[in-house]
């Protein structure tokens, strides 16, 4: 997939994002491993940000399990509102991110030894994108409204536009294999 970037609308209620947002919220597995890197280039701290991998040691933390669950349902609802045309019925990987307004980006590409795609929306129901962090491919801006997902090719340079305001901005992603 080299075309745009493809928007998926009204796939959720929000109120289903503020109960996610919230299980995310109180989870003590929260990494810095993130954006990863090829062996020969390092990233500093300060250029991570917090990511919560949920298909990480599946069974070893019940509340992170039932988060799983929860973004499992998610991804169905993504997949029954329009991803059936792109994606199959399953994800490979799916994890939360958090960024604010001290996270100064990191361009970067993902999945460059496959040919998944990646599904990306925010948690937060309120989030107003004119509050910045929305999504950056390849040159070009697209909006992230709460309840509106976002397919798109990971091998093509990607990151979030600044964040301008006080609020922390949760995403959920998803690493697909396509049709």
């Amino acid at each position: 997939m080299t075309q745009e970037p493809i928007l998926i609308k009204n796939v959720v209620p929000l109120s289903f994002l503020k109960d996610l947002k919230l299980r995310a919220s109180t989870l003590k597995s929260w990494e810095f491993t993130y954006p990863t890197t090829p062996p020969d280039v390092e990233f500093e701290l300060e250029k991570k940000f917090p990511k919560l991998d949920l298909t990480d040691n599946i069974g070893d933390n019940p509340p992170k399990d039932m988060l799983l669950g929860q973004s499992h349902a998610l991804f169905l609802l993504i997949h029954a509102r329009g991803g059936f045309r792109y994606f199959n019925n399953y994800f490979q990987w799916c994890g939360i991110s958090i960024k604010d307004k001290y996270w100064e980006g990191s361009l970067h590409t993902d999945e460059q030894n496959t040919n998944r795609l990646k599904v990306i929306g925010v948690l937060n129901p309120d989030w107003d994108p004119k509050w910045g962090g929305n999504f950056l491919w390849n040159n070009k801006e697209y909006p992230l409204y709460p309840g509106e997902f976002l397919i798109f090719n990971p091998r093509v340079e990607h990151e979030n536009s600044p964040i301008k305001c006080n609020k922390k901005r949760m995403a959920i992603d998803f690493a697909v294999d396509p049709i």
